[in-house]
């Protein structure tokens, strides 16, 4: 009799521990699920603006994750939390790529996965500036860097100038370059009325090159990224020559309308 309890007293711990490897292994089983993903954000976003978070479930540690492939080259960019960004702003436009889509890839050295997001771009509105109309003013030899002595418009568009040369956005900026600055602007002389009308390009360009030319001229002023437009008339340039320089200069420009 005590044989036959012993015999089924071992036979119970085998079973138990048999049970418990299996239990184990099930737990150990490596799991990694991506899901495909869809958003929706403004089209001319910020460099490295969010756009999604990568939606996973695992019981992995120390994954990598990457763009594989995308519709636009460099569009994405990724970071190590699975966070996607934007990483080439200038191809977020909705009448060129209004969907960007791209194969993100997930991984450690025991499992893998991929996912396709798609990111729809919405386009943004133009918005005209037609309120009272704000006069800025920067002194010759004034800091640049200081607040006061920029324009600071909207968060992405500041206007200064140096002690030499032309105007620049130090927003984005470090000084004034020939073709580009202020950069994410366009100008065109004329007024906002008649938008559909003018032709746009560099500062530089809009002016001939020569800002005191442009003196009492109307222009407009587009915040390309915000699609903002802006009159705009240039009032004072101090270039050195007859009065002083220092990177004096003024213009006065209209608001937006609250």
């Amino acid at each position: 009799m005590n044989n036959f309890i012993k015999l089924i007293s071992l036979i119970l711990f085998l079973v138990t521990i048999e049970s418990c490897k299996v239990d184990k292994s099930v737990e150990e089983l490596p799991i990694l699920i991506i899901k495909d993903q869809e958003a929706s954000i403004l089209e001319r976003p910020y460099n490295g603006e969010f756009v999604l978070s990568l939606t996973f479930e695992t019981n992995q540690e120390n994954l990598t994750f990457q763009v594989i492939d995308q519709s636009v080259p460099s569009a994405f960019e990724i970071d190590s939390a699975g966070n996607i960004k934007v990483n080439k702003p200038s191809v977020f436009k909705f009448a060129e790529n209004p969907i960007i889509t791209a194969q993100i890839g997930v991984q450690n050295d025991i499992i893998s996965d991929t996912a396709f997001i798609s990111v729809s771009l919405t386009m943004r509105e133009p918005i005209i500036f037609n309120g009272p109309r704000v006069v800025f003013r920067k002194a010759q030899n004034a800091d640049y860097e200081q607040a006061e002595n920029q324009d600071r418009i909207t968060d992405r568009v500041w206007i200064t100038r140096g002690f030499l040369e032309g105007i620049f956005n130090p927003k984005i900026e470090i000084d004034f370059t020939r073709s580009v600055s202020p950069a994410d602007t366009e100008w065109a002389e004329g007024t906002t009325d008649k938008i559909p009308e003018l032709s746009f390009q560099n500062w530089n360009a809009a002016i001939n090159r020569f800002p005191k030319g442009a003196i009492g001229k109307n222009y407009v002023l587009h915040l390309i990224s915000e699609n903002i437009y802006i009159d705009i008339k240039l009032l004072t340039w101090s270039d050195g020559r007859d009065d002083g320089g220092g990177g004096g200069f003024s213009y006065e420009r209209s608001t937006r309308l609250e």
